[in-house]
């Protein structure tokens, strides 16, 4: 009976031991899951930005192109009247 009590006493501590274990290992985790979802937003949000400037880049860029165009032949036709 001794022995059975002395076995027992040593599994329960094992599993407290264990119970402890998990608990610290899911703790730190969840900490780490919620460090790369604020990594995850944050990158998204420049993501986000950047393409929202990339986008007004384009808009800006097309926008002096098509009046660099129109200045060059309007300067074109102006060349051709003065002839």
């Amino acid at each position: 009976m001794a022995q059975e009590k002395k076995e027992y006493d040593v599994l329960t501590a094992r599993y407290e031991q264990l119970e402890t274990e998990h608990v610290v290992t899911k703790a730190h985790l969840t900490m780490d899951r919620e460090t790369a979802e604020g990594t995850v937003e944050l990158a998204h949000q420049e993501l986000t930005t950047l393409e929202s400037e990339l986008q007004t880049l384009r808009e800006t860029y097309n926008a002096k192109q098509d009046e660099w165009i129109k200045e060059k032949l309007e300067m074109q036709v102006r060349g051709r009247v003065r002839f």
